[in-house]
């Protein structure tokens, strides 16, 4: 098996033509990102990283005890990688320019994700490159990172555990940065109850709030401040959690503290999402202060979540090693 760190050692985007130019796509497909929509001054002036709202979230973060140690996500990173005006663009929430995913990378995902009859959900869930997001254009539609890996996503929790046939579903999202996979599981699934958004991050709460007003889904979608974590899981019953990239950059501390309040919450099932930075996202890793990594997989053994499959994100080799940001998933149910 190939593993994405080993794009390094090849030619990604000369490798990925070939394979696109014996399917006749041409070179329309390996055009520039799309312009953004413009933002009206009203959105402007509130995205502010002065904003008031903004400045309690950090207050009431800051007053929660024990307090959180961001391994990663401190005050210095979010300032320089999270644009408040271009939330959705290359940025700390999703990388689509970096990790080595070009045009044709991109090409290549949806291609890939038209074989296994996707492009359904690919033109439902649609892209509009609001607030930043890269788009490629594909056919007669655009494509973004957060619209490839949200049909991924949601194709793996249908394929396993049937979360389109379930009823009044209710997700636990953690890490839930600007709110990607609430608006498209909200989209995606009819019958879904609620997503509640959690994140340790003010700013990724501030954002997240925002929009979700702004893609009307507060019916079916929630954010839930840091300090209201635990009295909220008390009051329901979540089916599913998902934490996509987010325990990558956890101290172990933090993941301790969120697997033992899904244990108490006696959440049924357990999504996660590797970085694909160790082995190719073929492990459980998290990231200390000091920058060290480490497995966290007893972490959930202890609090009594058992694996029930492990797999690349991409079932095709060559996808695999030549797709938008390859990694491994991970499902686990309580035991």
């Amino acid at each position: 098996m190939h593993y994405p760190s080993e794009r390094r050692f090849t030619s990604p985007e000369s490798l990925v033509r070939r394979v696109l130019q014996r399917v006749g796509v041409g070179e329309l497909y390996f055009a520039k990102s799309c312009e953004a929509p413009e933002l009206s001054d009203e959105v402007r002036s509130y995205l502010s990283p002065n904003n008031a709202y903004l400045d309690s979230l950090r207050h009431q973060y800051r007053q929660v005890t024990p307090p959180f140690l961001h391994s990663v996500w401190n005050s210095e990173y979010v300032e320089a990688e999270v644009p408040f005006d271009r939330f959705r663009g290359d940025c700390a929430f999703v990388w689509q320019k970096r990790d080595l995913n070009t045009p044709a990378t991109y090409i290549l995902t949806a291609l890939y994700f038209q074989t296994l009859g996707l492009e359904h959900l690919l033109k439902a869930l649609g892209e509009d490159g609001a607030f930043g997001a890269h788009t490629i254009p594909f056919a007669d539609m655009m494509i973004s990172r957060d619209l490839l890996d949200s049909v991924s996503e949601i194709e793996f929790l249908d394929r396993t555990i049937g979360i389109r046939s379930i009823s009044n579903l209710n997700i636990i999202d953690i890490g839930s940065g600007y709110g990607r996979l609430a608006h498209r599981m909200v989209c995606a699934l009819p019958s879904i109850g609620t997503v509640c958004c959690f994140d340790v991050v003010p700013e990724s709460t501030f954002l997240c709030d925002f929009y979700i007003g702004y893609r009307n889904i507060r019916d079916n979608a929630r954010v839930v401040t840091l300090p209201d974590t635990r009295s909220t899981l008390a009051k329901t019953t979540p089916f599913l959690a998902t934490n996509i990239h987010s325990f990558s950059e956890c101290s172990v501390a933090s993941i301790r503290w969120w697997i033992e309040i899904l244990a108490e919450s006696k959440v049924r099932y357990l999504f996660v999402v590797t970085n694909g930075d160790v082995n190719g996202g073929k492990a459980l890793m998290r990231s200390e202060e000091d920058g060290s990594r480490i497995d966290y997989f007893t972490v959930l053994r202890e609090n009594g979540y058992r694996m029930l499959t492990c797999e690349a994100k991409y079932a095709l080799q060559e996808v695999q090693l030549l797709g938008v940001s390859p990694t491994w998933y991970y499902l686990f149910e309580a035991s």
